[in-house]
């Protein structure tokens, strides 16, 4: 008498593809009981059926979009509903940010989807242990928030993961967005359509809106200028210059104070980088929020085995009357052309 997988692989037989033919005799392993659970490891298991890991992956892909299969990198492959609930998926999440932070609509997106999310924006470390014991994962928006506190966490089995800054031990998540990239993608749209004087608004040490447009400039563009100042400098912009110029700035909040600054100004348009809602409140290279979310919740939900740095780049939100004052400004037809959009 045939065993189940012997049957499986007689009935199988007209399939052209050795990972089709393996595919069926996995099925019919997991339907007779001979597989379950967990399953071994990928060399196990191309060992065990005489395949190479290519075909096994084929095989092992077709079976987990089917739904047979669950698999999950530094998890493994599991009979579906057998995989045991993570630490992250069945407890609760607490969010480290500033005052300022705690009515963002990152954090309200990230509360409405994530387990009992509580919100502590007290930037107080010396938390007791009974406080952090429920919390099975954490996400701190403050760069404030003492790292030595963080890898505390990490030895209580917390899933760490910070954002829109990168720890200086790489020991924990991140979740960023890539203001390097954004702002010289903004860059290149903007010389393209005939920008060659820009003020940079930025308070960040690390400068990457300034570095990014720099090295754009100067290699697209040398002729250009550009001027880079801090937020607080806004106020003592000059504003008696002649011709157009264009403000690039490190956030919105930034790009609303150079706007009232600036106000309706002749020439005057003002850009920005960083992460806004599908709408839009400026113009310039943005990321999703909810792509920032999604990130972060599937870093807590589905952990990496490994500390994972997941890098954001934005798309184009081009102005709208109010943002960015200048007629002479990129339209959405040139920046697709260009090649610029994600």
């Amino acid at each position: 008498m045939l065993s189940p997988i012997q049957q499986n692989v007689a009935a199988g037989s007209g399939l052209s593809y050795k990972f089709q033919r393996l595919r069926e005799r996995i099925r019919a392993a997991v339907a007779s009981g001979e597989l379950e659970g967990k399953l071994p490891g990928e060399r196990a298991l191309a060992k065990r059926f005489n395949v190479n890991a290519k075909t096994l992956s084929k095989a092992l892909t077709d079976l987990a979009a089917e739904g047979l299969l669950d698999r999950s990198i530094g998890r493994g492959t599991y009979v579906k509903g057998s995989a045991p609930v993570t630490a992250s998926q069945s407890g609760r999440w607490i969010i480290f940010c500033t005052p300022a932070q705690a009515n963002s609509s990152l954090v309200e997106a990230i509360k409405a989807v994530g387990p009992d999310v509580h919100v502590h924006d007290e930037r107080q470390w010396d938390l007791r242990p009974s406080f952090l014991q429920p919390f099975t994962g954490a996400i701190s928006l403050d760069s404030q928030v003492p790292e030595p506190f963080l890898r505390d966490l990490i030895v209580r089995n917390v899933d760490v993961v910070t954002v829109d800054y990168t720890p200086s031990v790489f020991s924990m998540h991140a979740v960023l967005d890539d203001t390097f990239t954004n702002a010289a993608r903004l860059a290149k749209a903007l010389l393209m359509d005939g920008h060659r004087r820009f003020v940079v608004v930025e308070g960040c040490d690390d400068h990457q809106v300034a570095k990014a447009a720099r090295e754009t400039i100067n290699r697209l563009a040398p002729d250009a200028t550009i001027d880079v100042i801090s937020p607080d400098e806004v106020a003592s912009v000059d504003l008696t210059f002649g011709g157009s110029v264009s403000f690039l700035c490190e956030s919105l909040q930034a790009a609303a104070s150079v706007r009232a600054r600036v106000g309706n100004f002749p020439g005057a348009s003002i850009w920005a980088v960083g992460c806004t809602g599908a709408n839009g409140e400026s113009a310039g290279c943005f990321t999703e929020e909810q792509h920032k979310v999604d990130s972060i919740v599937s870093l807590l939900k589905e952990p990496p085995a490994r500390p994972a740095t997941v890098w954001l780049t934005g798309e184009f939100v081009t102005p709208r009357e109010g943002y960015a004052n200048s007629s002479h400004r990129p339209s959405h037809a040139h920046l697709v052309g260009a090649g610029m959009n994600s």
